[in-house]
């Protein structure tokens, strides 16, 4: 769901497409998710689908709500609710405080981009599947360590992480 933020940052997506793509990212393309999400934030999944098309716009509750269930950052959510407030936004001056708002993370997110290297390069759902939980940077964390990277130790100290959750 992470990445579906940090797509959005490349890509200034609004806060219906970020869900759209945190959706579409999961397994089986996120069949059933629209109703679960929808039960999640206390509303019809009629009016979930009508977000998704960008027809209506979530509250700013039922949006924290969604960041929530998809368990993204508290900069991810952050975003998202930049992104809602933008387009909820009634008039001109409003709108571009919030697209002024929005335009500043885009631009730190681009500058952090840039001096971090990749060694690799993710499908986005790899990336949605890395960022879901902490546990897959912990695991990765661990297995950067020498002493971790192979052996009966690594396994250990792996297992060790997932019985904290």
């Amino acid at each position: 769901a992470v990445s579906a933020v940090s797509r959005s940052h490349q890509f200034n997506l609004s806060a219906s497409a970020v869900l759209k793509l945190a959706i579409e990212s999961n397994p089986k393309k996120g069949r059933g998710l629209r109703a679960a999400l929808a039960k999640f934030i206390k509303c019809q999944p009629t009016h979930v689908s009508h977000v998704l098309s960008g027809r209506y716009h979530f509250t700013l509750e039922q949006a924290e709500a969604a960041c929530r269930y998809f368990k993204f950052t508290d900069e991810a959510t952050d975003y998202v609710l930049l992104l809602v407030n933008w387009e909820r936004a009634g008039t001109v001056q409003l709108k571009s405080a919030y697209k002024r708002r929005i335009d500043a993370v885009v631009q730190e997110h681009r500058r952090v981009s840039s001096v971090v290297p990749e060694h690799g390069v993710l499908t986005q759902e790899q990336r949605l599947v890395y960022y879901s939980h902490w546990h897959y940077g912990a695991i990765h964390m661990c297995l950067s360590i020498e002493r971790f990277k192979k052996g009966e130790q690594g396994c250990q100290r792996i297992g060790s992480l997932s019985a904290i959750s």
